[in-house]
């Protein structure tokens, strides 16, 4: 958690923890400060800085329109896919559906050498300087060997590394008007006697600096609450302020391959929106179950901004909800969240397999949207070992007639994979309940009325 206008980090924790003073065991526990000694594929949350490049080059306007061809575009020998197929789409749609085609579409306008000056503008590719030790600064591929699918790919969030202290902190560039701040740990020294001095900044620390226009920055807060209102992160709508943000659903690589088992769900999130306060980002390692960024991370992302807003004392937006009450309590909290449950989601990232963009085969962004091999189209339930080779240690439930929030609960007891389309009530599933295996793949239709 940042404070955007200083970048003061107000928050840093990781699960599992340690004590620093008896740190033995650490690393057999795989305890360590992963917002700084962790790098991955962000996915779609990285969609952000391809549209802040485009809006700042002045080659975009928020209702400019992009097909989106049905979810179907070819890249040379890949084909790049959304899971979520969609046809006209405006820029704001794009970015609210988080449509990997539209967002190719929109990265060839300014192309590779102004996304890549963005990206490095934004802090990628280099330690945010925050004086703690391990930090690692990612990886981004020198834009002298960026091809048509690798400027495909940079611009949804493949084919590059980046901590969450880097995203959080490019984030925070868009919260505060579009003024870079390097993140840090205090600001002053306060002695007992109440005397202060300021603390410098450590030696490698960059210095503040403008990225991005007042205009974009302002237009980036607007469509980012797009996606909280009816996108892909509505559980991360908090009543009375708005929050601008943005999901991601990236698949993790294992021995050089995208491993269709492990995903790192996230949610990047500001708020309020119409006055920024703070910058949460949440990643959720390796998630069990269900492990879309908008139904794992975005809830955990509500609560921790509404204890935040409450701690702070930030009122509610009057412009957005006249007379709103205060943030929930923690009892109140509960009770919503079991009403959440129950609320109709119908804009999730979708499921995909991929592969190495290097390799002729199929790769994916957060969305489920893959790139695949023109010459080999995969099928995404049959990338993984034949049933026959593992143990059927699951049973797919009977989802039809329940609501979201049950088949979540339901598909995360029975260590499925949910993969919801539509809203309302649970109407059909393929595959039909019965013997499974951890981790299957189950495509449950929800319609209204069941």
């Amino acid at each position: 958690m940042l404070d955007p206008h200083t970048g003061e980090i107000l928050a840093m924790a990781s699960v599992p923890g340690y004590n620093p003073n008896t740190p033995s065991d650490a690393v057999e526990r795989g305890a360590r400060n992963r917002a700084i000694a962790d790098a991955y594929e962000p996915g779609s949350i990285m969609k952000t800085v391809t549209f802040s490049a485009a809006f700042d080059a002045g080659k975009l306007k928020p209702e400019d329109r992009f097909d989106c061809q049905l979810g179907q575009m070819q890249v040379g020998k890949y084909h790049i896919r959304d899971d979520h197929p969609k046809g006209v789409l405006t820029a704001a749609e794009v970015f609210k559906y988080s449509s990997n085609i539209g967002t190719v579409k929109i990265a060839r306008r300014i192309g590779k050498e102004t996304l890549a000056r963005a990206i490095d503008r934004l802090g990628f590719g280099r330690p945010t300087g925050v004086g703690l030790p391990g930090e690692r600064r990612g990886t981004v591929r020198p834009v002298a060997r960026w091809g048509e699918i690798e400027l495909a790919t940079q611009a949804f969030g493949q084919g590059l590394t980046v901590t969450p202290l880097q995203m959080a902190s490019a984030y925070a560039a868009i919260a505060s008007g579009g003024i870079y701040h390097s993140p840090r740990l205090a600001t002053r020294l306060v002695s007992a006697d109440g005397r202060s001095e300021l603390v410098p900044r450590p030696v490698d620390a960059r210095p503040d600096a403008r990225v991005l226009s007042e205009s974009t920055a302002r237009t980036m807060l607007t469509i980012m609450q797009g996606v909280t209102e009816d996108g892909t992160a509505k559980l991360a709508a908090i009543p009375g302020y708005p929050v601008a943000g943005k999901t991601g659903t990236a698949q993790k690589v294992s021995n050089g391959r995208y491993d269709p088992s492990k995903y790192l769900a996230a949610f990047v999130g500001i708020v309020p929106a119409d006055n920024p306060r703070v910058v949460i980002a949440v990643m959720v390692d390796e998630p069990h179950g269900v492990h879309y960024g908008g139904l794992v991370a975005a809830p955990v992302f509500k609560e921790i901004a509404e204890a935040t807003l409450r701690y702070l004392g930030v009122p509610p937006s009057t412009s957005v909800v006249a007379g709103a009450a205060p943030p929930a309590k923690k009892s109140e909290a509960r009770v919503e969240t079991a009403q959440r449950d129950k609320a109709d989601t119908n804009e999730v990232e979708g499921l995909g397999v991929d592969q190495p963009v290097a390799s002729v085969g199929e790769v994916q962004d957060e969305d489920g949207s893959e790139l695949a091999s023109s010459e080999e189209q995969a099928d995404p339930a049959m990338d993984s070992p034949p049933t026959a080779e593992r143990k059927l240690d699951a049973a797919i439930p009977d989802f039809v007639g329940m609501t979201l929030g049950q088949a979540v609960r339901a598909a995360r007891r029975a260590g499925v994979e949910l993969l919801p389309e539509g809203s309302g009530i649970a109407a059909t599933q393929t595959p039909a309940p019965g013997p499974g295996v951890q981790g299957t793949p189950c495509r449950v239709l929800f319609r209204s009325g069941g």
